[in-house]
């Protein structure tokens, strides 16, 4: 009878490195003393090292690398986390991981970020097996040395030094690591080499991510604020534009238009204490917000794919299948129209007129000379005063337009407190902030939907002919706006009762002690 309910013990790998290689052969005499080291093979390896542009792996304490048609996850300690042949391409999404557990564990990280290569390791591998007195192997050694490359530089790294258990030979493991431990001294963990590779590329780890945080000076001017505050935006929205341009991934787009937003929503927010040639600025953002908004529309849809597909039965899915083919089809159009965009003259000169706005110190915007962190205490105030006014005027009867001007206002208020944190508490503004997402998120959702039935209605209303497609797809498009709707209406049956946990005295009163607070 088979045995159930018992989980194997898994063998143990770890990995080290040390700085000093001329310590190696010390190392491999002293194991001779116990056991005999037999070398297996000797070959080259090139090694190159994977991430997304925003660390997505890195931050969990991940690394991902592709060597000899293998795609390997490791932590920092040097574990094998997962191990699947790689796909053959320079840009890698979970769906093109055909290992399923590799790739529900990338689905959960990744998201719809591309893995994208970061640097190139190359060197020599020695494997040995490690044998007993009675001729069993008992362990397995491994030695790496490697250099790093990035383009015509090149930097010596520290020799890699792995050992694998062997199944019930667990004795043998912990006497090697012993005598590691007492002839390496400088032994770190692989998170360490990892840092270390990094050291000549173009890249830190790290050194992008979605949160924006600028700090400010208490005593600064409004102008030399929102100075710092757009050339932060200005390059956010440059790092992110030739991902844009190369169509890596939908993310460079969704995140260059935040930069698009933010800007917009700072203009707006400081209007009355900035000079008039903003208005000039504001129309122009407008217009780049209205000329990349169109292939993220697409992006958006595509990506929700999967889940409308969950939506509608079965039998609706070829039918499905054809709008989701239609809007990959014309995707390329619509990108081909932003790139163009992107390399035209009208675009050239905002940026060259807004670099000298916002950091030529003879520019107006430096002529605003008002006390920024009391300007600003003033109107988060007031912002709040407004959100909480309007939004507690909504009832069940309001149009659903009231919830969308207050989503925006919403919106707006939460870029105002990320825009100038640095002047409070960060617990303060973390808590309060924490308190509104429930609320945004509700407003956001409700919008979402909003505008995914009036992009579907039109264009089912936008259907001609009886041929099979078509009725087909007429059939779906029906299906899916119905059960879009009946999600539109729970959302929007649950906006009171999250305004109004959200519409406390503790709220209000965590805004008046934040900017109370010096």
């Amino acid at each position: 009878m088979p045995i159930t309910g018992l989980k194997m013990k898994q063998p143990r790998t770890e990995s080290f490195t040390t700085e000093d290689g001329a310590q190696i052969p010390l190392l491999l005499e002293n194991l001779s003393k116990t056991y005999s080291v037999l070398e297996e093979t000797s070959r080259n390896r090139k090694t190159r090292l994977f991430d997304t542009f925003d660390w997505r792996l890195y931050r969990k304490n991940l690394i991902c690398s592709i060597s000899s048609s293998r795609f390997v996850i490791r932590d920092f300690a040097g574990n094998e986390i997962m191990q699947c042949r790689a796909p053959r391409k320079s840009r890698i999404f979970w769906s093109d991981i055909d290992d399923q557990k590799t790739s529900e564990l990338l689905k959960k990280y990744l998201s719809m970020r591309a893995l994208l290569p970061l640097i190139s390791i190359e060197g020599v591998e020695h494997s040995f097996k490690i044998v007993n007195q009675d001729r069993k192997t008992v362990l397995r050694l491994q030695i790496e040395k490697y250099q790093a490359l990035e383009g015509d530089t090149s930097m010596e790294m520290p020799v890699i030094i792995s050992i694998q258990e062997l199944r019930g030979y667990e004795k043998p493991f912990d006497q090697v690591q012993k005598i590691l431990v007492r002839d390496l001294p400088q032994l770190g963990q692989y998170g360490s080499y990892i840092e270390q590779a990094f050291g000549i590329a173009r890249r830190e780890p790290l050194d992008y991510g979605a949160k924006f945080q600028v700090n400010l000076e208490k005593e600064a001017t409004i102008g030399e604020s929102v100075s710092v505050l757009c050339q932060a935006l200005v390059e956010s929205m440059a790092v992110n534009q030739p991902g844009v341009e190369r169509d890596i991934d939908s993310e460079f787009l969704h995140d260059y238009r935040i930069g698009i937003r933010r800007t917009r929503s700072l203009l707006s927010l400081l209007r009355k204490k900035l000079p008039t040639r903003i208005s000039y600025f504001e129309d122009e953002f407008k217009w780049l917000g209205s000329i990349t908004g169109p292939l993220r529309d697409i992006d958006v849809y595509l990506l929700k794919e999967d889940s409308y597909k969950s939506l509608v039965p079965e039998m609706f899915e070829p039918g499905l299948q054809s709008f989701f083919d239609d809007l990959a089809s014309g995707r390329q159009q619509v990108l081909r129209t932003l790139r163009t965009e992107l390399n035209s003259e009208r675009y050239e000169r905002l940026l060259t007129d807004w670099q000298f706005f916002i950091e030529d110190h003879d520019s107006e915007l430096f002529g605003c000379k008002a006390h920024c962190k009391s300007t600003i205490d003033k109107i988060i105030l007031k912002r709040f005063n407004s959100f909480v006014k309007r939004g507690s005027g909504i009832t069940e009867e309001s149009p659903d337009d009231a919830l969308h001007t207050l989503r925006i206002r919403g919106k707006k208020f939460r870029y105002l407190l990320e825009f100038f944190r640095s002047y409070y508490a960060p617990q303060d503004i973390d808590n309060f902030l924490k308190h509104m997402k429930k609320l945004q998120d509700n407003l956001g959702d409700f919008n979402d939907l909003s505008v995914q039935i009036e992009m579907l209605q039109a264009k089912l209303d936008g259907l001609h002919g009886r041929n099979k497609k078509t009725l087909s797809l007429a059939a779906a498009l029906g299906s899916l706006i119905t059960r879009l709707q009946t999600e539109h209406q729970k959302e929007r049956a649950r906006f009171n009762r999250i305004f109004e946990k959200f519409n406390t005295e503790s709220n209000r009163q965590l805004i008046l002690e934040m900017i109370s607070n010096d």
